[in-house]
C-alpha cells in the first residue's frame, strides 16, 4: 500500500508536456470623423451680399468633406435669423409705415431661398437626383434642416445655397437686412 501511495505521489508531481506563446503589442485606435468646409477645419463666410434690389439673384457653393475615416451623418441647420428694417428713406415711406431702426424689415419676406445638396454637381437643382434642403422665403428659414445625411469617410457633397428677389417687389425692401446661420455638423450615428 506504501509503495502504491508513492507512486500515486511520483505520478501527481510528475511534469507534462506545455507550451507559452505571447500576444504582444496589442492596440487599439480610435477612429476619426472631421468635418471640412472647402478643405478648412474653421467657420466659413459663406455669402455676404449688399445693393440688393428687385430682380437680384446670386448663389453660392461650398464643399463639404469628411476628412476623417469613419463613416458620418451630415446635419444641416439654419439658425439665428435677422429681419432688420435699418433705416427709412422717402420712397420706402411711402410704402411702410413702420420703418425704420429697430423694426421688422420685408426682405426676408421677400427674398427666395433654395438650398440643397448638389449630387450631380451641375449647380442647378434637379428634382429627384439633388436633395433639397430648404426652399422658400428666408422670413421662414430659422429652424429647418435637413438630417442624417450619409457622408462615408473621404467623400465630399457640394451645398449649394441661390437666392433671388422676384422683380414685382418694389421700395418695400430699401435699406432692409436679413441674415442667418446655416450650422453643419457631422455625427457618428443617424439621429445623433
Amino acid at each position: 500500500m506504501i509503495a502504491a501511495v508513492g507512486a500515486i505521489v511520483i505520478g501527481a508531481t510528475g511534469a507534462y508536456f506545455s507550451d507559452t506563446e505571447v500576444s504582444s503589442g496589442n492596440t487599439f485606435t480610435a477612429g476619426t470623423l472631421d468635418l471640412n468646409i472647402n478643405e478648412d477645419n474653421i467657420a466659413v463666410l459663406m455669402f455676404s451680399e449688399s445693393n440688393l434690389t428687385p430682380n437680384s439673384s446670386g448663389s453660392e457653393e461650398v464643399n463639404l468633406e469628411n476628412v476623417g475615416n469613419l463613416d458620418g451623418f451630415l446635419d444641416i441647420s439654419f439658425l439665428n435669423l435677422v429681419n432688420d428694417d435699418v433705416s427709412c428713406n422717402d420712397p420706402e415711406s411711402d410704402v411702410d409705415t413702420t420703418c425704420g431702426s429697430g423694426e421688422v424689415g420685408e426682405l426676408a419676406d421677400n427674398l427666395d431661398i433654395l438650398a440643397y445638396l448638389d449630387e450631380n454637381d451641375n449647380d442647378v437643382y434637379n428634382a429627384g437626383t439633388d436633395v433639397l434642403v430648404y426652399e422658400g422665403k428666408a422670413v421662414n428659414i430659422a429652424g429647418e434642416q435637413l438630417s442624417d445625411q450619409a457622408l462615408d469617410g473621404d467623400d465630399i457633397k457640394n451645398f449649394r445655397l441661390e437666392w433671388s428677389i422676384d422683380t414685382t417687389v418694389g421700395n418695400i425692401i430699401q435699406s432692409d437686412n436679413t441674415s442667418f446661420d446655416v450650422e453643419f455638423e457631422l455625427a457618428q450615428t443617424a439621429g445623433q
